[in-house]
């Protein structure tokens, strides 16, 4: 077994003895270290003489370790159990308060209310030392603490050595508390049980109601009940069932469980509910075939109110029809009208479009026949200057011949013979034409061989300004003639090089009609 030894010899300060009794004795203390009260218990001096203690004393740390277990709000918290000295001890919190005794003979009895929290709570309590396989044993008013403070109960001073041996028990058996012992603990020869703390419990509950104990157990059986139930008239009938069921005498007639006992209350509670209810339905059955009758008047009267209420809102939600189709309609003409004009606007523009691009292709054709005009006057024109230019270097040549050689002047029918051959020579094909170099020859001359009867002439051509002029005219020529539009009445202008062809351009007019 495992105890808890102490620190050292001055850990706690005892104040006074507050319990000397057969079995054990009970200290008021105070712990050195923090000042707070508590209090030890440990098996009385008496019982050291007894050839049993050893085995006292093992039962006393067996049912310490068992405490050490249970905590509870309303059990004293356990702060350590130890053996110094061969004796055992068991340290727990002092509960500051006074018991249910003293407050009842001070306040009177308990209302029902109050009576059956608090008693929940000791139940509560003992639960848990039952689940434990304790017993207390010696649950009475004066082993009930009430904390003002909280206002709750706590239950103390558990029956460490109330089952020390049986020959103890029955040697001291006046020392069980009247009133609130159950049959079994005045005879040693029976065990005790869940249900002896049950009978101790209900007898407390009883003095909590009424103010007074019950009578003994031995002399229970033999008083009539009338003569010493005396329930005040305001106790519920489930209450008085639940404590008279808990102070039977055989223990098995008794709940065996502290939750059995508190489903007493509830179980007669509904059984009294039931059989209020019986009484109740025959006055409720009038009741109701009353209630019945006037239901359908009203239900009659309300059916004809809905029915008006749905007349009126049937026609409401006609004229409501009515008038949401003429706006409807009118939004409709409106969308109409709208459309008309946008697409009235629309036709306008495309209109406008169609002929702006008409203008734009005839200005184009006029700027095109304005171009192709100045392009061909200036191709006549270069022409006319290539001829001026190459009569005045043909002139030129004939006279510096002339000034060289000392000869007379060609006639006039020589000099257009001459002409005549030079423009033959300057119109000629390029493929019959013999390659000559631009650059004239080392001796700049070409020959001429003029008509018989003629003087000898020998004339320089100037080739480069020949097929310079040649080429300016051949290019304006062709441009002119490519150039050329075959205009339908139906399409755009065509030309050789375009099949179609519009202005502005056919795609920038898709993507116009696109948008």
């Amino acid at each position: 077994m495992t105890t808890t030894a102490t620190h050292n010899d001055f850990k706690y300060s005892l104040d006074t003895t507050i319990g000397q009794g057969i079995f054990s004795l009970t200290y008021q203390a105070v712990e050195v270290g923090t000042g707070k009260p508590v209090m030890i218990k440990t098996l009385a001096p008496s019982l050291q003489e007894h050839p049993q203690f050893p085995q006292f004393r093992e039962r006393f740390l067996k049912l310490c370790q068992q405490l050490k277990q249970c905590v509870h709000p309303h059990l004293p918290g356990i702060w350590e159990f130890f053996e110094e000295d061969g004796q055992p001890y068991i340290v727990y919190d002092r509960i500051l308060g006074v018991n249910l005794a003293d407050h009842v003979a001070a306040q009177g009895r308990i209302p029902e209310d109050q009576a059956r929290e608090w008693i929940n709570q000791i139940a509560s309590a003992l639960d848990l030392l039952h689940q434990k396989g304790l017993k207390h044993l010696d649950v009475n008013p004066r082993n009930i603490i009430y904390r003002r403070e909280t206002n709750d109960v706590v239950l103390v001073d558990f029956g460490f050595t109330a089952e020390l041996t049986p020959e103890i028990r029955q040697t001291h058996a006046n020392l069980i508390a009247p009133g609130y012992s159950a049959l079994e603990q005045h005879n040693p020869k029976k065990p005790c049980s869940p249900a002896t703390d049950i009978y101790s419990l209900s007898a407390t509950f009883y003095f909590m109601l009424t103010g007074d104990a019950p009578p003994p157990v031995p002399i229970l059986g033999h008083i009539p009940p009338e003569k010493w139930q005396k329930f005040p008239r305001e106790i519920s009938s489930p209450t008085r069932a639940t404590i008279l069921r808990g102070m039977a005498l055989s223990a098995i007639d008794r709940p065996q469980t502290v939750p059995d006992w508190s489903l007493l209350w509830r179980e007669v509670w509904e059984r009294e509910q039931q059989a209020l209810q019986a009484q109740l339905d025959a006055q409720l059955q009038a009741e109701r075939l009353e209630n019945e009758r006037l239901a359908r008047l009203e239900a009659e009267r309300v059916e004809n109110e809905r029915l008006a209420r749905l007349e009126a809102e049937r026609l409401e939600n006609e004229r409501l029809a009515r008038l949401e189709a003429e706006r409807l309609e009118n939004e409709r003409l409106a969308r109409l009208e709208a459309e008309r004009v946008e697409n009235e606007r629309l036709a306008r523009l495309e209109a406008e479009r169609v002929e702006n691009e008409r203008l734009a292709r005839l200005e184009a054709e006029r700027v095109e026949a304005e171009r192709l005009a100045r392009l061909d006057a200036e191709r006549l024109e270069a022409e006319r200057l290539a001829r001026l230019e190459f009569e005045r270097q043909i002139q030129r040549e004939v006279e510096r011949q002339q000034t060289t050689a000392g000869e007379t002047p060609p006639s006039p029918a020589a000099l257009e013979e001459l002409e005549a051959g030079a423009l033959a020579v300057n119109v000629s094909s390029p493929q019959k034409r013999p390659k000559t170099s631009t650059h004239p020859t080392k001796t700049g001359k070409r020959k001429v061989k003029a008509r018989s009867g003629s003087p000898k002439l020998t004339v320089r051509f100037p080739m480069g300004a020949l097929l310079m002029t040649s080429a300016i005219a051949a290019s304006a020529g062709a441009g002119f003639g490519l150039s050329l539009r075959l205009n339908r009445p139906t399409e755009a202008g065509s030309s050789f090089w375009h099949v179609e062809q519009s202005f502005p351009p056919r795609e920038f007019k898709e993507q116009e009609t696109g948008d």
